[in-house]
C-alpha cells in the first residue's frame, strides 16, 4: 500500500452563522485543530480522528466584514441549501442562534443525513424531544451512516458530559 492509502479523509464541516460564537468556533477549528493547514487531505492515519476543516460558512450577508480571518479554503455562502446539498459535507455546526431559521436548518440537516452540533440553547429548550424523535427515526436504517446530534456546547460551557 502506498503511504497515501493510510490517510484519513478530513471531517468536512459546513457552519451556519459567523457572528461572535461562529468566529470563535471557526478560529478554534481552523487554527488550533489544524483545519487551516488542510487543503483537502488529512495527514492523520486512518485510525486517528480525521482533521476537521470548515469548507463552507452560511451567512446572511456575505459582504459584511467579519471579526476573524477566513481561510481561502472556506467558501462563504448565503443559501443554507448550499451546505445541505453538498455531499462532501459530513457535519453541520449551527451557531446562527434564534429558533426559526436555526430549527429549519438543523431539521433539514438531520433529515439529509448530516450530523449536527449546536450551541443554541433556545433551540434545545424548545425542540429537544422532537429532535430526539427525528434522530431515532433517521437512525432506524442500520445500513446507513448514523446521524448524531451534539448539543453539549449549549449547556455546561461545552463540557462533554451529556451526550
Amino acid at each position: 500500500m502506498s503511504p497515501s492509502s493510510h490517510l484519513a479523509r478530513p471531517l468536512r464541516i459546513g457552519m451556519i452563522g459567523a457572528g461572535t460564537v461562529g468566529g470563535g468556533v471557526y478560529e478554534l477549528i481552523m487554527n488550533r485543530l489544524g483545519g487551516g493547514n488542510n487543503s483537502g487531505s488529512s495527514t492523520s492515519k486512518s485510525s486517528s480522528p480525521p482533521t476537521p476543516i470548515i469548507t463552507k460558512i452560511c451567512v446572511r450577508d456575505a459582504t459584511k466584514p467579519r471579526d476573524f480571518t477566513i481561510d481561502a479554503s472556506t467558501q462563504i455562502v448565503t443559501d443554507v441549501q448550499s451546505i445541505l446539498n453538498d455531499s462532501d459535507i459530513d457535519l453541520v455546526v449551527e451557531v446562527a442562534g434564534g429558533v426559526t431559521f436555526a430549527k429549519d436548518a438543523v431539521y433539514a440537516s438531520l433529515k439529509s443525513g448530516k450530523s449536527v452540533v449546536t450551541a443554541n440553547k433556545a433551540l434545545i429548550a424548545e425542540n429537544l424531544e422532537e429532535i430526539v424523535d427525528m434522530l431515532n427515526e433517521q437512525n432506524k436504517d442500520t445500513t446507513k451512516r448514523s446521524v448524531k446530534f451534539g448539543y453539549e456546547a449549549s449547556v455546561c460551557g461545552g463540557i462533554p458530559i451529556i451526550h
